[in-house]
């Protein structure tokens, strides 16, 4: 239960990341990923070693809520931040913009796994079942 809970911490990170890219703060971007990439190493090897898989899994949580807060420490002055949580008109051309943007991701995410299961179906039936895998039961 808690690893779900972290997942939205995980999503809202990479949400936080990725605007500070589309923002062009390419210097902090690549500092932010060295620092998150530094302290999930750190903090792999201290749970990991000693604690084995249980400290893998421990890891997969604290890990993920302690690069939320470093990459809120490193945005909280940003302009874009402040913006994100206010309740102030929505502008319908910057609306219409992220429509296309979100077109283009939802797009991808359909007929990615659509190719996949016709190449799969298209292995299974020309040439056998085993040579396409199995995915799932």
């Amino acid at each position: 239960m808690i690893t779900a809970g972290t997942l939205g911490l995980y999503s809202f990170n990479l949400l936080l990341i990725n605007i500070l890219n589309g923002y062009k703060g390419y210097r902090k971007y690549i500092i932010l990923n060295i620092i998150s990439s530094i302290l999930i190493l750190i903090f792999s090897i201290f749970l990991v070693v000693p604690f084995g898989l249980y400290g893998a899994l421990v890891n997969c949580i604290v890990s993920q809520t302690i690069v939320i807060l470093v990459t809120l420490f490193m945005v909280r002055h940003e302009a874009w931040f402040y913006s994100l949580f206010s309740r102030g008109k929505i502008e319908r051309k910057v609306v219409k913009k992220m429509m296309g943007f979100s077109l283009m991701a939802i797009t991808s995410a359909i007929l990615g796994p659509l190719a996949q299961i016709s190449v799969r179906k298209y292995i299974a039936e020309c040439i056998s079942l085993d040579m396409a895998g199995i995915w799932e039961e």
